[in-house]
C-alpha cells in the first residue's frame, strides 16, 4: 500500500516488505526531456544533494558557494573537477548548506547524511586540514555536529567520508547552517597547494562513488510534457528502503512527443537495450 505524499516521492508501509525483509521508505523520481532515442545519463551511486559540484566558482554570486584563496583547476579525479587551496591559513572552498539542503527542502531534522571528498597535497611535507561549519549570524567557526574532523594529506589522494545527522540548529531560520568546509590549519609551502574534487553529501551512512546532482545532468523532479523538439521523455528513480539502502530504477521513457513509448519501434529497441 503507498500513499502519494508529494510529487516524485512515496511512502509505504510494512506490507511492501520485500522477500529480503527490507521495507521501502519513499522514492524520489526525476524526468528528463531528450530530442533522440538515445538512453541518457543518470547519476551514478546514490544522489549528490550538492548542486553545481563540476562549476563551483561560477555559483558563488548565487551564494551556493564562496571561496578563500581557492582556485579552479583543469584537472579532474575520478570524474570530479580539482580544485585547490592555498597559500595562507583557513584558506578554503564554503558549501552553503542552508543554499543546497535547507532552501531546497532535501533534508529534515534527524536525517542521516554522509559527507565525502578526496584530498592530497603537493608539497613535500604533511599538511592538516580541518573540517569546520559557520551559522547564521555567527562567523566564528564551529566542529560538525560537535565533534572534531582533522585529517593530515600527502601526495596521495585520501577519500574522506564524515557521517552526520541534521539538527534542529542547521534547519532553523535564527541559526540557519551557512558554510561547510576544510579548511587549512597553516599557510601552505610556496608555490604549492591542498587539492580536493568530488564533493558529495548523500542519505546514510554509506558513501557511494562521487556524481553530479541528478539535476546537474539534466534531470528535474517536476512533471514533463513532450514538445516537437524535445519529444522523448524519460523517467528514473532513487528508491530508499528501511535498511538505509537505496537502489536506481531505470531510466526507461515514459513517452514520446505524448505518444506511450510501446506504441514506436524506436523506443521498444531503447528499451530492448536497457535490459
Amino acid at each position: 500500500h503507498q500513499k502519494n505524499v508529494t510529487d516524485g516521492e512515496q511512502f509505504s508501509d510494512e506490507s511492501d516488505k520485500g522477500e529480503d525483509g527490507r521495507t521501502e521508505i519513499r522514492r524520489e523520481t526525476f524526468y528528463k526531456l531528450t530530442n533522440s532515442a538515445d538512453v541518457p545519463e543518470v547519476p551514478s551511486g546514490n544522489r549528490n544533494l550538492l548542486l553545481y559540484t563540476d562549476a563551483p566558482f561560477s555559483h558563488q554570486n548565487d551564494k551556493y558557494y564562496t571561496s578563500y584563496y581557492a582556485y579552479e583547476t583543469s584537472e579532474t579525479h575520478n570524474g570530479a573537477r580539482v580544485y585547490k587551496t592555498g597559500t595562507p591559513a583557513w584558506s578554503r572552498l564554503g558549501i552553503n548548506l542552508g543554499k543546497h539542503l535547507v532552501e531546497r527542502g532535501v533534508v529534515k531534522i534527524g536525517d542521516k547524511l554522509i559527507y565525502t571528498v578526496f584530498a592530497k597535497t603537493d608539497q613535500d611535507t604533511p599538511i592538516k586540514i580541518t573540517l569546520y561549519v559557520r551559522y547564521k549570524g555567527n562567523s566564528a567557526a564551529e566542529e560538525l555536529n560537535g565533534k572534531p574532523h582533522e585529517f593530515i594529506l600527502t601526495k596521495d589522494w585520501r577519500k574522506i567520508s564524515i557521517p552526520f545527522t541534521v539538527t534542529e540548529k542547521m534547519v532553523s531560520e535564527e541559526t540557519r547552517v551557512n558554510y561547510l568546509a576544510f579548511e587549512q590549519t597553516t599557510q601552505s609551502e610556496s608555490g604549492k597547494y591542498v587539492y580536493y574534487a568530488g564533493n558529495k553529501i548523500e542519505h546514510g551512512d554509506v558513501a557511494t562513488p562521487y556524481s553530479q546532482a541528478p539535476e546537474d545532468l539534466g534531470w528535474s523532479t517536476d512533471t514533463l510534457v513532450p514538445t516537437k523538439t524535445q519529444r522523448y521523455l524519460w523517467k528514473f528513480e532513487y528508491i530508499y528502503y528501511s535498511d538505509g539502502s537505496v537502489e536506481i530504477a531505470g531510466p526507461v521513457n515514459l513517452s514520446i512527443a505524448g505518444q506511450d513509448a510501446d506504441a514506436t519501434e524506436a523506443i521498444n529497441k531503447t528499451k530492448q537495450e536497457l535490459l
